[in-house]
């Protein structure tokens, strides 16, 4: 993710929590704790991660899209604690996700429901991601690049 971006997304989140927090302290509180988890884990230095840590981060970008543009998709993954030995580039996932939806995810018109899922062979680690709706379903695939 390039720095605009980050700045980007960091100043949606914060226009969000401040309006937020006039509704719901509570809740504000807790999502304010979220965004310095997604906030540290973005500027972070280290090159590789682990896949389960980068999903935990990745279902708290989720979170906040969902605030951002309303109740109008679910995100499914079953199974995340099989991820814990897999080496993944630091904001791979991420990055293609927030790409994905940035792309494809403008028109809200329709409910979405948004599957991924990782499978491994050797040290090669694929990110499948399905995108359905009404009227169509997306299917994208991408390697990671972890090794391990």
């Amino acid at each position: 993710m390039n720095q605009n971006r980050i700045n980007e997304l960091i100043h949606s989140l914060l226009v969000s929590l401040a309006q937020l927090a006039y509704i719901n302290e509570e809740m504000t509180y807790d999502l304010m704790t979220d965004l310095d988890k997604l906030f540290l884990y973005l500027i972070r230095k280290d090159k590789t991660v682990i896949l389960y840590n980068e999903i935990k981060i990745l279902l708290i970008y989720l979170k906040f899209q969902k605030i951002k543009n309303g109740e109008k998709f679910e995100f499914i993954l079953e199974n995340e604690e099989k991820y814990k030995n897999i080496y993944i580039m630091h904001l791979d996932v991420i990055d293609c996700i927030d790409e994905i939806l940035v792309k494809y995810n403008l028109d809200y018109e329709y409910y979405r429901t948004i599957r991924f899922n990782f499978t491994s062979k050797d040290t090669i680690t694929n990110l499948e991601l399905k995108i359905e709706t009404e009227t169509e379903n997306l299917e994208f695939i991408k390697e990671l690049n972890g090794g391990g």
